[in-house]
């Protein structure tokens, strides 16, 4: 019996072992060093290490726009790909990826402060909340994406009139903000929810923005929080 169970675990251990080194994906970022990243400075991995210089720039220079709305949070572990052969060891397919509340990734189109600040917007929203996010999020996906589109002052996405932008208030979970992206271009989904923010952010500033985060992560109802900044009628 005990033979048995001990063939069975060396088993599962070898194959967990083979699927990590083997199979592509984010979980490498456990081990970056095995997969071809150099660490440069505390917590940044790159393939790249000769251009240390400029990405600490380029990092000092996004965390100060993104520190410019939020106060006090922490770097998280940043891993910068400049080939696509090291975006595709960690499976990134997009420019910029953040994972939770401690994970970035750049792939080699993300090498600039707009997507940087994008990322940097939504780890210092996700430091904020808990594990209970994951079932129920307090912040809803429209207003993550909108902040961080209008903090790194993206121009390629669609501008509206905020009464005509109300429809993306329905992807509340990311779940729902992704359905939105198959019947709709990322430039309509993604100008949206920053045009809502902007008007929010024209209308009751840095505090009021702040205050409804604070509110909604206390209470967990976001709307709520929303009409005591701005009314039942907004937008």
């Amino acid at each position: 019996m005990f033979r048995w169970i001990r063939i069975v675990f060396v088993v599962l251990t070898f194959a967990v072992t083979w699927a990590y080194a083997a199979l592509p994906g984010h979980h490498r970022a456990l081990t970056p060093e095995f997969f071809g990243l150099f660490l440069i400075e505390n917590g940044i991995y790159t393939d790249a290490p000769e251009r240390h210089a400029e990405f600490e720039a380029l990092l000092d220079t996004a965390q100060a726009r993104a520190q410019g709305f939020f106060v006090g949070a922490k770097a998280p572990r940043i891993f910068i790909c400049t080939s696509q052969e090291c975006a595709d060891r960690f499976d990134l397919k997009l420019r910029g990826l953040t994972l939770g509340r401690h994970l970035v990734f750049l792939g080699p189109k993300g090498l600039n402060e707009m997507i940087l600040t994008h990322e940097f917007a939504h780890i210092h929203l996700h430091s904020r909340m808990g594990v209970q996010d994951v079932f129920h999020q307090r912040i809803p996906a429209w207003f993550n994406e909108g902040l961080a589109t209008h903090l790194s002052r993206d121009p390629r996405v669609q501008s509206f009139a905020p009464r005509q932008a109300t429809w993306i208030k329905q992807a509340q979970s990311f779940r729902e903000w992704g359905r939105l992206h198959q019947t709709r271009d990322w430039q309509e989904t993604y100008g949206a929810a920053k045009t809502l923010v902007a008007a929010l952010h024209a209308e009751i500033g840095d505090v009021g923005l702040r205050t409804i985060i604070d509110d909604a992560i206390e209470t967990g109802d976001f709307e709520a929080a929303l009409r005591r900044q701005v009314g039942r009628d907004w937008p």
